[in-house]
């Protein structure tokens, strides 16, 4: 997994909840969360 792909994994997910700002602890949860999910693909 290079970082561009984390970073399109968690592009997805901030669309999805239409976040428009992001603190260091939501980074954090979207970061994993965009791990896991390319991690189990």
């Amino acid at each position: 997994m290079t970082l561009r792909n984390i970073w399109e994994y968690l592009l997805i997910e901030l669309s999805k909840v239409d976040a428009p700002s992001l603190l260091l602890d939501d980074f954090n949860y979207f970061i994993n969360k965009a791990i896991k999910q390319y991690v189990n693909k």
